[in-house]
């Protein structure tokens, strides 16, 4: 028994390292800014949104969610494709976000050092397929129907 609590020990020990579980190192993105472009506004309506969340990806795998304001990690190193999405409240309703379909991604490519952080202004701009049936303006008076 005295031999079996001893082997157990030495187990212990040298199972735990530190170096397998040591964290991959990082690039890390802040959105400053947040904003939507609009290249005709009596077809597209006002630059007004209601962009919430970043969802994004790295070299074209989901890394994850974050709401703005907030920094998000970027663990690749070398050259780095980032695409990021314009996330939005499903329905007003904070448990049920998703991107927004109808605004583009922003792609960009990097190459940036570990330990470093980008702050950037983001905009999104609506996809060129993207129809308007109907635009109202504050007095509710018909603007365009398509």
């Amino acid at each position: 028994m005295r031999l079996f609590g001893i082997f157990l020990l030495f187990l212990l020990f040298i199972g735990c390292n530190k170096e397998k579980l040591k964290a991959p190192d990082a690039f890390f993105i802040k959105p400053e800014n947040v904003s939507l472009a609009v290249s005709n506004p009596s077809v597209q309506g006002t630059t007004s949104h209601k962009i919430t969340d970043i969802w994004y990806y790295v070299n074209g795998q989901f890394k994850g969610i974050f709401p703005l304001g907030n920094t998000f990690p970027v663990t690749s190193t070398g050259p780095t494709q980032v695409t990021l999405f314009a996330g939005i409240k499903n329905n007003g309703i904070s448990a049920t976000r998703l991107p927004y379909e109808f605004y583009e991604p922003n792609y960009f490519d990097t190459s940036v050092t570990p330990g470093t952080q980008i702050n950037r202004n983001f905009t999104f701009k609506y996809k060129a397929g993207t129809v308007f049936r109907w635009l109202e303006d504050f007095e509710g008076f018909e603007l365009q129907a398509a």
